[in-house]
């Protein structure tokens, strides 16, 4: 562990490092099946399996209990079950909107799973002598506690994830609702027969404590990023939040947002129109059972009668009858009989299976692909246009078979659309974005399945028979159609809401999640906003990131109309910038194909990359620069190179000779073998390190390089251990002991090397050196770190959470509550520097704010 405020000793001989066993997953297989990065695997099973739980036990005990109310009410009152279901939602959504900005979102969720467990055990004991009081606590517990549960999911999910990691992620995460909601009502099928209600109840209690025990087990193996625990003292952070109604907030911006107001249409209608389909694929189910098609529910014998619901099966009285309020004698008989009854139960779980497992199929190998290449609002068309398709078919020929094609298209799709719906989130401003989602999910929503139930209601009380169903697809239709033109409308909502944030005088993090949103596909006008941002962002401390993301999003369009903005970033008086064009410059490859278009732009690019590579001061830079040039396909770069090879500093022939070895042509070892004897070992490196590349001289450079290891002067066996990880030579004992020299820059060396081939044994050792490292030093090893493979990135990332979490907690113990700034700069700088390498940029932002603060000017790093 690292000693707070203690400088590290470059003398000093470390003890033999202790630090964990990092295990290693081989998930490339996985990683390219999913379309998932290795790093995001802990993050994407923590929220799958905590929406799988939830899924689950939601299937099992929603399922019983609407069984349950049916039997013991009857079917008449069913749709005041769901009524009542939506209200609480949106009493509980009031409820909870002050606790969602004081008490973190994992503590919050945890307390709704245990108030609901708690209401469910202890109705389970009042299920034969109290029915009311037994219904009055499930529903409560599932409609005020567990909804809105459901309600911060997608707030807990997205908080894990950015939005360019949301493209690849939210698609499997979903998947865990697809598959809980399968294996919950099979469960309920295989057991419906052996156990008691009451029994089930104790299932779904289970099932929920698998969730608390799926954040314990999490936090403990898996520890993510815990937040700055000092943005603010407490009694001011306890001052800043008001006791106002949040939701209000929301409202009041819905006006000033257009892109707000489009979701609120499409979340409003989607729901109305999903009551509706429901309607009509059950309807069909039920005709099919019966034999007797284009007949409807609220049709017998030909003759408009009583509503279906009365006329159903009132499944809990052996007798076939139910006394009900407001009727003294009422007495149904069953709409089905008992063998009808069994093979619509029986029908509409095969469906509801075989409808999950095709979204299951949709949602794993093809949503993300499909967000990804549409971008978010050309995934949510996709939705509408299918099912205007589907209701075409239901509408000339109402059945069986188009009811089924409506339905299975309905699940196909929705998936798609609900993981662009969610990552659509993230153009909300943070101050809003929470209390944005759970507006559209606890009340919009709820307020969708109100208005789909009292508009069926109506649509019932006018017409009846080949009308009524009719009439229901008119409407389906044509809510369909609102929702699909205001997605297409939503597509410039969502471009102008990102670019507003992005030009806005908000913190950097929130320029930077803007940003990637408009790197997504569909937004025309994104180029034009990064040249435009580009061009009037400040030159300060913050700017850097966005000005390097910006630079980024440029390279990756690869426009020939950003190439003067990249040539010119390479003349820029920081070094991260330059370094950062050069890098966008490799998107280039192909410049000077199109004489005719681009044969000024090829030439201008030569001659700047050659002035950059003569004039700058910084290695990182002229190397990339030879990687540019390495990737041009340009016959005069040959002749540029050599001339700086005979000409140069030892530093820049050095650089040269590493690109010589890019090119992978077996001539280019005439020009590089002179080297392997000169004096300098690090020219004498590179040119080992450039020779690797062509297998017939490994043989040969292979004793060299553990002669240079084996070698007194520290200068060589440093540019040896270096030649050693670039071959990759299977000597981890050896650099193993090299952690344990005298030498502080062979150590520093060797875990360094050790790290490129996934070894943490030197973590520690590269720990102490960053976070005391001067700005030059830390941006070399950030340049190292960031052009590791990923494999080792991602075990190094792992390691630097456990580190953040370590100084956490010292600080803790020695400051207490005291505010950001009154805290050690040093201990600052340092945190600073970590989270530079996580890029955790929020955070980021506040340590900037509090030494902005404390008068402590940050270094440029």
């Amino acid at each position: 562990m690292i000693a707070m405020g203690k400088k590290y000793n470059k003398n000093k001989k470390p003890t033999k490092p202790q630090g964990e066993d990092f295990k290693r997953y081989s998930v490339s297989f996985l990683s390219r099946l999913f379309n998932i990065a290795p790093s995001q695997w802990p993050r994407v099973t923590e929220c799958w399996f905590v929406i799988f739980f939830f899924k689950l036990g939601s299937a099992v005990g929603f399922t019983v209990i609407t069984a349950a109310f049916v039997s013991q009410f009857g079917i008449a009152f069913l749709p005041l079950l769901f009524v009542i279901n939506a209200l609480l939602i949106i009493a509980s959504t009031f409820f909870f909107e002050n606790f969602i900005v004081k008490i973190k979102k994992e503590l919050l969720m945890i307390i709704m799973v245990a108030a609901a467990a708690v209401l469910l055990f202890s109705a389970s004991y009042l299920y034969d002598t109290s029915p009311y009081l037994f219904f009055g606590l499930v529903i409560f517990a599932e409609s005020f506690f567990l909804a809105q549960y459901n309600v911060f999911l997608p707030l807990f999910v997205g908080d894990r994830f950015t939005p360019l990691e949301s493209q690849r992620t939210f698609s499997f995460v979903e998947s865990s609702d697809t598959i809980g909601l399968m294996l919950g009502g099979t469960l309920v099928g295989l057991l419906a027969n052996k156990i008691s209600v009451p029994g089930f109840l104790y299932v779904w209690i289970a099932f929920l404590a698998c969730i608390v025990f799926v954040f314990v087990i999490e936090s403990y193996f898996f520890p993510g990023l815990p937040p700055l625990p000092f943005r603010s003292s407490g009694k001011h952070a306890q001052q800043n939040i008001k006791p106002e109604n949040q939701l209000k907030k929301v409202v009041a911006t819905i006006k000033h947002m257009p892109f707000l107001k489009g979701l609120i249409i499409i979340v409003l209608f989607q729901w109305v129109f999903m009551n509706m389909l429901e309607f009509q694929f059950t309807k069909a189910m039920e005709q099919h059972v019966r034999h007797a098609p284009e007949s409807t529910i609220a049709l017998r014998d030909g003759h408009h009668a009583t509503p279906s619901w009365f006329q159903a099966a009132v499944l809990s009285s052996p007798e076939g009858v139910r006394n009900l309020d407001n009727f003294d004698e009422a007495v149904f008989a069953r709409a089905l009989t008992y063998e009808e009854q069994e093979r619509l139960t029986q029908i509409l779980g095969y469906f509801k299976g075989l409808f999950h497992f095709g979204a299951l199929i949709v949602q794993i190998l093809f949503s993300s692909r499909l967000i990804q290449g549409l971008g978010i609002v050309g995934a949510l068309i996709i939705h509408p246009v299918i099912m205007l398709m589907s209701l075409v078919g239901m509408f000339l020929k109402f059945g069986y078979v188009s009811s089924v094609v409506g339905r299975m298209n309905y699940e196909l799709t929705n998936v798609v659309y609900k993981n662009a719906y969610l990552a659509s989130h993230y153009a909300f401003p943070r101050n809003i974005r929470d209390q944005a989602a759970e507006f559209l999910e606890g009340i919009v929503r709820p307020m969708g399945t109100i208005i789909g139930m009292l508009l069926l209601l109506g649509i019932q009380s006018f017409v009846g028979g080949k009308e009524l169903t009719m009439w229901i697809h008119v409407v389906m239709i044509t809510i369909m159609m609102i929702v699909l033109i205001a997605t297409i409308k939503l597509q410039s909502k969502y471009t102008d809401i990102s670019r507003e944030q992005l030009l806005s005088p908000l913190p950097y993090p929130e320029k930077l999640n803007a940003l990637e949103i408009l790197e997504q596909r569909g937004h025309n006008k994104a180029h034009d906003i990064f040249v435009q941002m580009f061009r009037m962002e400040k030159h300060d401390e913050e700017s850097i990131f966005v000005r390097e993301r910006l630079l980024e999003a440029l390279g990756n369009a690869g426009r020939m109309e950003s190439l003067p903005i990249l040539l010119e970033a390479l003349y820029d008086a920081n070094e991260s910038i330059r370094l950062a064009a050069a890098h966008a410059l490799m998107n280039y490859e192909n410049i000077g194909h199109k004489f005719t278009t681009q044969a000024f732009s090829h030439y201008r690019m030569i001659q700047t990359l050659k002035d950059v590579f003569h004039r700058d001061s910084s290695p990182e830079v002229r190397s990339a620069v030879m990687r540019v040039f390495a990737i041009l396909r340009e016959p005069d770069t040959i002749a540029f190179l050599l001339k700086t090879l005979q000409d140069a500093d030892d530093n820049t022939r050095a650089d040269c000779l590493y690109t010589f070895g890019l090119f992978q042509d077996p001539t280019a070892a005439y020009y590089i073998k002179e080297f392997l004897d000169h004096p300098n070992p690090r020219l004498r490196a590179n040119a080992i390190v450039a020779l690797w590349h062509f297998p017939e001289y490994q043989t040969q450079l292979e004793p060299m390089i553990y002669e240079m290891m084996k070698h007194k002067d520290p200068t060589e066996v440093v540019q040896g251990i270096y030649a050693a990880g670039e071959a990759k030579l299977p000597c981890r004992r050896l650099l193993h002991r090299f952690l344990e020299d005298e030498r502080p820059e062979v150590r520093f060396q060797a875990a360094k090397t050790l790290a490129q081939l996934a070894d943490l044994a030197g973590f520690d050792i590269l720990l102490e050196v960053l976070t005391t490292a001067t700005p030059e030093e830390f941006s070399q090893f950030k340049h190292f770190y960031e052009n590791i493979c990923p494999k080792a990135r991602q075990l190094f990332e792992h390691a630097l959470v456990h580190a953040v979490s370590r100084e956490f907690n010292q600080m803790m113990h020695n400051y207490g509550g005291r505010m950001i700034s009154e805290i050690d700069p040093d201990i600052l700088q340092r945190l600073r520097r970590l989270y530079i390498l996580l890029n955790q940029h929020e955070e980021l932002f506040a340590i900037d704010t509090a030494l902005r603060k404390g008068s402590i000017v940050t270094s440029t790093v």
